[in-house]
């Protein structure tokens, strides 16, 4: 009898212990770009700490920031986007969020409603598996988990893939790296942005967003407005509410027909639409998009703040209890999440190769800076360039530079913003370096003095007299060397960067 219970214990301790290495060697082996995405969600759920949950496409993703949001509103919030998510795969990933936490609303947005295809394995649904397993590895095996992996794929073997990574992921030993070690300590790299993921492009290429009335509705019920009615139906049933939004892109017209029956769906169950394509003179398809689809850091930082007001203002927030979690100590966490999303802003807006990218995050930079174009060149032509900084300072007079071809001046101090056309006399700035003089003598030569040392011309040397646009940060109190010194040389809308 004791020799039996012996053996019993031993089998028992065996599988136990193979379990545990099959499981560390599992995590090991997985692709860690989902557990990096949304392991803080977890974390956050577990903390009872989420007033909304985001859901939807790449759109999502790169269109609204938690942790800007709550720097503005005090609201907490999770992006749980996925990359290429049709309306059917953000429906069980909203089903299998909802086993972690109980939100106050989900927002989810419209993007591929006109998806009509039912398995994500078929191929006309072209979908990618390695976007699909982003959004789903994070979630641990559960019967919603089972669930939603044979709603969405027909084959058992693609199946069993999401459910069990390690069938995926097995063998991964060849290309492993620190992080995937680091998995197995709780110490691997996280999303610090709650999900989040900044584009800090332009693309080159200008848009022209054409809305047509006539683009109403889709013709027909998809799988894509089958789900979205899911959605508001089962989150209604658990206590969370929706919102439907959608975000800022260059729609075309079935996106727009989408758009129309989304407002058909939300009015029809009584839930609040919020498309943004639809408030004037909202999106600049120019400034705010890093391609035709997805948002830049300078639209994502317009969508996340007209959201937070939106809520505001229409006392949804107030109505489903979202509270100001600012001055919590609670989430002392966020605050740091504040601190360092805002040290990661000023750290890329400085010493951008791209000229696009570098003017873009002079919008959202407190550095002070100088931009100086030569006149007489091709840069003015670049009308994405010269509304760039038109962003920068509204009321610029920089069109009349463009129009005459002449020099062109634009400086930051702390609150001056001021900008100079042309040739001309001396203007002086008194600036945090100090007394700043500039002179516009000719289209290629100018002189930047500081601090009335005439002897070194800041803005004019041989080496970069053809330059088309320099960029200059400045120093430190009564410091004459800059921060940085930037030139752009542009050849056929292309910059050569130097420094």
């Amino acid at each position: 009898m004791n020799r039996k219970l012996i053996i019993t214990i031993k089998v028992i301790l065996f599988t136990v212990i193979l379990g545990m290495a099959l499981l560390t060697v599992a995590k090991i082996v997985e692709n860690k770009s989902g557990y990096e995405k949304n392991s803080q969600f977890f974390t956050e759920a577990n903390r009872n700490h989420l007033d909304m949950l985001f859901f939807g496409t790449s759109h999502v993703i790169n269109g609204i920031n938690p942790v800007q949001l709550y720097q503005e509103t005090g609201f907490t919030s999770y992006n749980l986007g996925g990359f290429g998510s049709p309306i059917i795969s953000t429906y069980w990933q909203i089903m299998m969020a909802l086993e972690e936490c109980q939100p106050k609303l989900v927002v989810v947005d419209t993007y591929m409603l006109e998806n009509d295809v039912r398995y994500q394995d078929h191929e006309e649904a072209n979908a990618d598996f390695d976007m699909q397993h982003l959004a789903m590895d994070a979630y641990p095996l559960s019967f919603t988990k089972i669930k939603a992996c044979r709603d969405l794929f027909e084959s058992k073997d693609v199946q069993r893939q999401f459910l069990f990574n390690y069938i995926t992921y097995h063998d991964r030993w060849k290309e492993l790296k620190s992080n995937d070690w680091q998995r197995i300590t709780g110490k691997s790299p996280v999303n610090k942005l709650m999900g989040a993921d900044i584009l800090y492009s332009l693309h080159a290429d200008p848009y022209t967003y054409m809305p047509n009335p006539e683009y109403d509705r889709l013709p027909e019920e998809t799988i894509g407005t089958e789900y979205l009615k899911k959605i508001i139906t089962d989150c209604h049933a658990k206590g969370v509410g929706v919102l439907v939004v959608t975000l800022p892109f260059n729609a075309q017209e079935a996106d727009q027909r989408a758009n129309g029956t989304a407002a058909e769906i939300c009015a029809e169950y009584g839930v609040p639409y919020l498309n943004m394509l639809a408030i004037p003179d909202f999106m600049d398809v120019n400034i705010d998009l890093s391609d035709s689809g997805h948002l830049n850091i300078i639209g994502m930082n317009k969508v996340t703040s007209y959201l937070g007001q939106w809520l505001i203002d229409t006392t949804i927030a107030e109505q489903i209890g979202m509270a100001d979690h600012r001055n919590d100590p609670e989430y002392e966490n966020w605050n740091q999440a504040v601190a360092d999303y805002e040290n990661q802003v000023q750290s890329m807006s400085i010493r951008q190769k791209d000229l696009y990218s570098q003017l873009m995050m002079l919008s959202l930079t407190n550095k002070d800076y100088i931009i100086k174009i030569n006149g007489a060149g091709e840069v003015f032509s670049d009308r994405i360039m010269v509304q760039l900084i038109k962003n920068l300072l509204p009321e610029s007079d920089i069109d009349i530079s463009a129009a005459q071809n002449i020099p062109y001046f634009l400086i930051k101090s702390g609150d001056i913003m001021d900008d100079y056309v042309g040739l001309g006399d001396t203007r002086q700035w008194d600036t945090t370096m100090g007394s700043i003089a500039y002179t516009p003598v000719a289209d290629i030569y100018q002189t930047l003095y500081v601090n009335g040392d005439e002897e070194n011309n800041i803005i004019y040397d041989d080496e970069h007299a053809y330059a088309d646009i320099q960029i200059l940060f400045l120093g430190q109190e009564n410091d004459s060397d800059f921060e940085s010194h930037q030139y752009y040389t542009c050849d056929h809308f292309e910059y050569k960067y130097g420094e």
